[in-house]
């Protein structure tokens, strides 16, 4: 089976690819890499309103280089779109990291470009685990022990 987004996000890793030392979306991290992106200075720790910030720190990312603004939504923040923007690298990369407790959270990512002005959702192409979402396409899925 072909699948176009998985195929565009692995030739964006191989050696010299755009994304060459960017975690892979939906990966869970240490808080020494936390640390060592945050004083890189283009990145965010997303916080949903109304939750601690305790957690396991999850890596989220998604190339889409002609986008306005990228942001994740899901289980987490009751998919709301844009509460949780993510913050432009170079190269057309969008990152941040979440803290989410343990257990098994939805996602998707909503990117606004010329095409969607209003918006569209979309799966995160680097991570393979999915979960029936009632509609065309599965959700994302990041579970944490």
């Amino acid at each position: 089976l072909l699948q176009p987004a998985r195929a565009v996000a692995a030739a964006l890793r191989t050696r010299g690819g755009v994304l060459t030392g960017f975690p892979v979306s939906g990966t869970p991290l240490s808080e020494n890499e936390l640390q060592k992106w945050l004083l890189r200075g283009t990145f965010a720790v997303l916080a949903p309103e109304g939750t601690p910030g305790a957690g396991q720190p999850v890596y989220f990312g998604l190339w889409a280089p002609s986008a306005r603004s990228v942001s994740l939504l899901g289980s987490f923040n009751h998919w709301q779109p844009c509460r949780l923007p993510l913050e432009p690298a170079a190269n057309g990369w969008w990152h941040g990291a979440l803290r989410l407790p343990a257990g098994t959270h939805l996602y998707r990512f909503w990117v606004v470009d010329a095409a969607h002005p209003h918006g569209t959702w979309l799966r995160d192409p680097e991570n393979q685990n999915t979960a029936e979402s009632g509609y065309a396409d599965a959700h994302s899925l990041i579970h944490l022990s």
